[in-house]
């Protein structure tokens, strides 16, 4: 592999009037505010004021590796692409704090010498180009009239944040950063020529160019290899590139791979790429971390199990389904049993869990190849609910041992044939789980100190959900509208000092126009409100209990535990 390397400064190469184009292997724009802060401060701390006059010093920021030749008109960045298009945000937002200024010299000098140039026709072109942020980072970050543009998903934002990020410092903070202040406009002017200059003349890369497009992958997953600089994923991301070269008529694989990271970003869920295909790789291959991903997809793809175009085909036809575990919507569950599966998946992100996706992922598999009626899926999916509040909800028991148990049960299922086959690994899975169950004391014990004051509101959420499913269950599966189900305190939070207040024992379910009817008022005149009240709990406490108790915390107590033997035996069985 023939490989030229040396050193030059950002104005070396911004300067000439080349293209740097990411390439369709290269990942999303993914820097944080942390990283920017981390650059802009390391680079400020390489300018000193000396007298009147700024003084800046060299700066190493890592390694810039190109495919092309040096002569070329149009690179691509193998490696460095991050750094790259951090430091054109950085001059764009320098070039605009110019303009604000009205220092056109200042912006016109930087916008055509770094940003922009031309080509033989006289046509504009934007140095760094990443067509997969294409249009927002063109027009919101580089084009000299920044243009209104929404930016479609987490990398996007990741780019408005950088910018501003930046473009928030090149005011007051920039003189405190200094170590001085603005006295006037051409002390301002002066420290914003500096920061151009110690990014353009003062900030060195290793620059190494590589002839090829085959060495190209090479390099890039040569340099990422321990995954120091990228993920599991973005280098499967490389290799799955590499395989399926052909973009004509279209670029399959960036078109997949796209759409793909964009169904996740639009789920809202936080959930990435990355998180996505380890429960998949999990429910179809082999339970492996995060780290180890890559290793494992190179092995498959050497014995033959899978080649990039399966690998890609696969998790873009899974996608939908994971989709529906991470983010169900009502309107996909709409029968009797939907609702059931749709109340499960809803009580995972209650419960903030996981780990059961990929077992959930190959169950909805099955159900899509007949091998498991819907009634069964809504079964097992449910006993997994009912698991994981015993397990992780209530006795907060880590969810991180389990894990591999489900992948195991996942892989297993996805290689069944048969419906007698799926059955029989469901009832397997059923005996393991309720083998790792917490017992009824271990259960009831944590179950009663759950609480919720206007001061403690962490277990709110779960205790509503504990409600619900109570409710739910007690009306054969009637729909009941969690926006009418608020937390009444038997024992008034105001003016109470006793800790009892806020346990699971002295709440109840009721609507908003109950519980504010409701208020302060003693026992005896809360339970003549309690009785208007439809919902199966507080028709059950009113029978329970007479106007002439003295509700203290031992009544409480004793109700909350009469709530944990209630839901251990009759709601949540395993």
């Amino acid at each position: 592999m023939d490989l030229n390397a040396y050193t030059q400064s950002l104005d070396d190469i911004l300067s000439k009037n080349s293209v740097y184009d990411v390439p369709r292997f290269q990942r999303e724009y993914s820097w944080e505010v942390e990283e920017i802060e981390e650059l802009w401060t390391d680079m400020l701390g390489a300018i000193e004021l000396d007298g009147d006059a700024y003084k800046c010093s060299e700066y190493f920021i890592g390694t810039l590796v190109l495919q092309g030749s040096a002569d070329s008109s149009e690179m691509q960045i193998v490696d460095g692409q991050q750094r790259l298009m951090t430091i054109s945000i950085f001059l764009s937002a320098i070039a605009q704090k110019f303009r604000a200024l009205n220092e056109d010299g200042f912006f016109r000098s930087i916008y055509h010498n770094y940003i922009e140039g031309t080509d033989d026709r006289g046509k504009p072109f934007f140095k760094v180009n990443n067509d997969s942020h294409n249009p927002f980072f063109k027009k919101a970050i580089l084009y000299k009239d920044h243009e209104k543009v929404d930016p479609k998903n987490k990398a996007e934002r990741r780019l408005k944040k950088a910018y501003d990020t930046v473009y928030s410092k090149l005011g007051d903070e920039l003189a405190l950063s200094l170590g001085t202040r603005f006295q006037d406009h051409e002390h301002h002017v002066k420290a914003l020529s500096a920061v151009k200059n110690q990014i353009t003349k003062f900030l060195k890369v290793i620059y190494i160019i590589v002839k090829d497009e085959e060495e190209a992958y090479t390099i890039f997953e040569t340099l990422n290899a321990r995954g120091i600089n990228l993920g599991s994923v973005d280098l499967i991301k490389n290799t799955v590139f590499r395989d399926m070269q052909k973009t004509h008529p279209v670029d399959h694989a960036k078109e997949v791979w796209s759409n793909i990271s964009l169904k996740l970003d639009r789920s809202n869920t936080g959930t990435d790429l990355d998180e996505y295909v380890r429960h998949w790789w999990r429910s179809r291959h082999s339970y492996v971390s995060a780290d180890n991903l890559y290793k494992e997809f190179k092995k498959a793809k050497k014995n033959s199990i899978l080649t990039s175009e399966t690998f890609l085909e696969d998790i873009s036809f899974d996608v939908d389904d994971y989709l529906r575990i991470i983010s169900p919507k009502s309107e996909s569950f709409r029968q009797r049993l939907d609702r059931e599966i749709f109340r499960s998946l809803i009580a995972f992100q209650v419960f903030n869990v996981t780990q059961h996706r990929s077992l959930i992922l190959s169950l909805f598999y099955a159900a899509r190849r007949k091998l498991i009626t819907k009634k069964e899926l809504a079964g097992v999916i449910s006993f997994l609910e009912n698991f994981n509040f015993k397990y992780v909800a209530i006795c907060k028991k880590r969810s991180s041992g389990i894990e591999s148990t489900y992948s195991s049960f996942a892989r297993k299922v996805f290689l069944c044939k048969t419906k007698s086959e799926v059955r029989s690994e469901i009832s397997d899975l059923k005996s393991q789980m309720r083998a790792k169950a917490p017992s009824q004391s271990e259960f009831e014990q944590s179950f009663s100190r759950l609480r919720y004051t206007k001061n403690y509101v962490k277990d709110k959420r779960l205790i509503q959900y504990i409600f619900n499913k109570m409710e739910w269950e007690e009306n054969n599966g009637g729909e009941l509208v969690p926006e009418n189900l608020s937390l009444e305190h038997i024992m008034s939070q105001s003016g109470s000092k006793s800790s009892a207040c806020g346990s699971i024992g002295n709440l109840l379910p009721l609507s908003e126009e109950l519980n504010g009817r409701a208020g302060i008022k003693s026992f005896r005149d809360k339970l003549n409100v309690y009785k208007e009240s439809r919902f199966w709990l507080v028709q059950r406490f009113c029978e329970q209990y007479s106007a002439d108790v003295e509700w203290d915390e031992f009544e409480i107590g004793d109700r909350a535990s009469d709530l944990a033997n209630l839901a251990f035996e009759k709601y949540w069985v395993l």
